[in-house]
């Protein structure tokens, strides 16, 4: 017996690195982590810098990731979804995020 994939179709995910490189996390919307991937180097560092910075990048990435469902979302409703998103806990703080010139994709500031 087959039990059929619960899981999305299409999962909206992000993905934001140490300005290193040491540390890489991939978050989806609402900010569920869903891998931290650490260099020697990030593991050479003391523990609460470390620390730090994989809630640093963690922030970013589970920002950019809520500001690209509030992107889908905007595109299937064909209207502004910022309170709706907000009151279910995927807003994201501008000053992680920044929309490209077309404004369809979200890119990280450094």
């Amino acid at each position: 017996m087959t039990v059929p994939d619960s899981r999305p179709a299409a999962l909206i995910t992000a993905t934001a690195s140490s300005v290193d490189g040491s540390v890489t996390v991939e978050a989806g919307i609402g900010g569920g982590l869903r891998a931290v991937h650490l260099t020697r180097t990030a593991l050479n560092q003391d523990a609460s810098q470390l620390a730090r910075t994989v809630l640093a990048v963690a922030a970013r990435a589970a920002a950019l990731a809520n500001q690209r469902a509030n992107l889908t979302f905007q595109r299937t409703l064909g209207r502004s979804t910022d309170g709706v998103l907000a009151n279910l806990g995927l807003s994201f703080p501008a000053d992680l995020v920044a929309e490209d010139d077309t404004g369809h994709q979200g890119v990280m500031r450094r």
